[in-house]
C-alpha cells in the first residue's frame, strides 16, 4: 500500500500565507470602495432632493433661489441659532448674509421634511441632523455638525449701491453648467491660525488655472488636490441649476459638452487670479460683468471641523 502523504514545507506554509493575506487585502479593499460608492450616490440622492426643493421655492420666489438680505457683498455669516432660543435682535442679526439660514428656507419652508438630507454620508464632521422641532421654530440650522453643503455667495451690490441677490441666483439667469450646491468646501486661507485650514495653495496664478480642456492636468500640477473634506479628499458632488447632480474630482464644473470651466468653485476670481476666500470674508465682490459668473461657494469647513 503506497503512502501519498506530503508534509507541509516552510515554503507551502508561506505560500498559503500570502495568498490568505492578498485575499483578505482584496476583500477589504473591495468592502472600502462599496462602502465609498455607496456614500457618493447617498450624497448625490441628498442634493438631487435639495435640488428639487431649491427648483420648486424658485417657482415660488419668482425664479429666484432661497435668498436672505444682506448689508455687504464681500461679507458672510456663519453664525447659527443654537438652544437656548436666541432674542429677536440676535437673530435678526444673525441672518443677516448667512448663506446657512438661505438654506435652511428650505426646511422651515416645508419643502424638505427631514433634515438628515443635509448631511452627506461621508461627512468626517457633520453627523447630527439639525432639530426639526416644532417647540421652537429655528431659524437656521443649530451646530456645524448639521450641515455638509455649501452655497454659492448669493450677493451683489446694483447700481443704487444696494445690496441684492446676484444675477447668478436666479433660475432664468442660471445655466445649466451653473452650480447651486456642492460638498462643503475646505478651509485653505492663507491667514488661517494653526491647525484650522487644510494644506492647499490660498492663491492658483491665472497662469495655471486649468484650460477647458485640460483641467485635470493643470490642477495636478498644482500638488495637494483642493477638495472638500467629504469623500476623504477624493472630490465632490456639485448640484447644478437645472438639477442635475455632477461627481467631479477637482472644484471646477465640467461643461456639458467635455472639459472644465477655468473656475475655481473655491475661490474668488481678483485681478485675474483665483484667491482664497478668509473666514466670512471674500477679497472682492462677485463678478457681474459677463456670464459665465464667477461662483465661489460658502461656507468653509475647517480642519476642526467649524465652519468658516
Amino acid at each position: 500500500m503506497s503512502n501519498n502523504y506530503h508534509p507541509m514545507t516552510r515554503a507551502n506554509l508561506l505560500a498559503l500565507t500570502i495568498s490568505g493575506t492578498l485575499l483578505l487585502l482584496l476583500a477589504f479593499i473591495s468592502a472600502a470602495h462599496a462602502r465609498n460608492m455607496a456614500a457618493m450616490t447617498g450624497c448625490a440622492s441628498n442634493l438631487d432632493k435639495i435640488g428639487l426643493a431649491m427648483s420648486t421655492y424658485s417657482v415660488t420666489a419668482n425664479g429666484l433661489f432661497p435668498y436672505i438680505e444682506g448689508t455687504s457683498d464681500t461679507a458672510y455669516s456663519t453664525a447659527l441659532d443654537p438652544t437656548p432660543p436666541l432674542t429677536a435682535a440676535q437673530e435678526k442679526k444673525n441672518l443677516l448674509n448667512n448663506p446657512l439660514a438661505a438654506v435652511w428656507l428650505l426646511h422651515s419652508g416645508g419643502l424638505l421634511k427631514h433634515t438628515s438630507v443635509f448631511l452627506c454620508p461621508a461627512d468626517p464632521f457633520a453627523k447630527t441632523p439639525a432639530s426639526d422641532s416644532k417647540k421652537k421654530s429655528f431659524a437656521n440650522f443649530q451646530s456645524p455638525q448639521n450641515i455638509s453643503y455649501a452655497i454659492p455667495y448669493m450677493w451683489t451690490t446694483d447700481v443704487n449701491h444696494a445690496i441684492v441677490p446676484g444675477p447668478w441666483w436666479s433660475y432664468p439667469n442660471h445655466g445649466v453648467d451653473k452650480p447651486i450646491m456642492s460638498d462643503m468646501p475646505p478651509y485653505i486661507s492663507a491667514k488661517a491660525a494653526p491647525g484650522e485650514a487644510f494644506s492647499a495653495p490660498a492663491t492658483v496664478p491665472a497662469a495655471s488655472q486649468p484650460a477647458a480642456d485640460k483641467g485635470a492636468l493643470v490642477i495636478a500640477d498644482l500638488g495637494t488636490p483642493i477638495n472638500s473634506p467629504n469623500h476623504g479628499g477624493t472630490g465632490q458632488n456639485i448640484l447644478m441649476a437645472d438639477g442635475h447632480v455632477d461627481w467631479c474630482g477637482m472644484p471646477h464644473v465640467p461643461y456639458r459638452g467635455g472639459g472644465y470651466q477655468a473656475d475655481n468653485i473655491w475661490m474668488d476670481t481678483v485681478a485675474g487670479a483665483q484667491t482664497a476666500i478668509d473666514a466670512g470674508k471674500l477679497p472682492a465682490p462677485v463678478a457681474t460683468a459677463q456670464y459665465p459668473y464667477d461662483t465661489v461657494m460658502v461656507p468653509t469647513r475647517s480642519a476642526k471641523g467649524d465652519l468658516k
